[in-house]
């Protein structure tokens, strides 16, 4: 249907309105009061989202070959995951892949290793355990959770973080690189909450 407004006199829903505004005005008037009033609870939930985690890892490690294939690492105080989340997060997942011709293996079998660019390389968080990205090729979580826990950043703006100290070696080289080349890319995949 479809109603207008001419010489001031209102629609039809209008009326209506004022029709009912006028019931309600009676009831009152009679003493009675209709119960339109009643209450209800709505809980509202939180919880850390972890796509929200705000978290700084480093993008690169820049590290030399010695004359017997020993790593100059970078210094600890340099790499670090740190995290500016107001909750606490952990490293739920490791996993180191290889690019070009280099092999990873862990530290006890890179001695027996036969394929060309053999390498191992170690990641210490802070205090804790070394983890052998050798055995990390799949992402996995790590062996020593507890390690790689980070508290929530507080509210003065600091933030807890993990110095990751690095070790390892090259053998059976195949070329010989004047010029940075990579030789890997680990992927950390962080969470909220901690592990134990």
């Amino acid at each position: 249907m479809h109603y207008t407004v001419k010489k001031g006199i209102a629609t039809r829903g209008r009326w209506i309105v004022f029709a009912t505004t006028l019931g309600i005005a009676a009831a009152l008037a009679a003493g009675s009061v209709p119960a339109f009033a009643s209450t209800g609870t709505t809980e509202v939930t939180l919880r850390a989202d972890s796509e929200q985690v705000d978290v700084t890892v480093p993008t690169t490690m820049a590290m030399a070959i010695k004359a017997d294939g020993t790593f100059i690492t970078p210094d600890a105080a340099n790499t670090k995951i740190i995290n500016n989340s107001i909750f606490d997060i952990h490293v739920s997942s490791i996993k180191a892949t290889t690019s070009g011709t280099y092999q990873l293996v862990t530290q006890t079998t890179f001695q027996g290793a036969t394929q060309p660019d053999s390498l191992w390389l170690s990641m210490t968080p802070s205090a804790g355990t070394p983890l052998q990205l050798g055995d990390y090729t799949t992402a996995s979580a790590p062996t020593t959770p507890a390690n790689w826990n980070m508290t929530k950043a507080s509210k003065d703006g600091s933030s807890d973080e993990i110095s990751l100290a690095s070790a390892g070696a090259i053998k059976n080289i195949s070329k010989t690189a004047t010029t940075a080349e990579k030789a890997l890319t680990v992927t950390f995949t962080v969470a909220a909450g901690t592990k134990n």
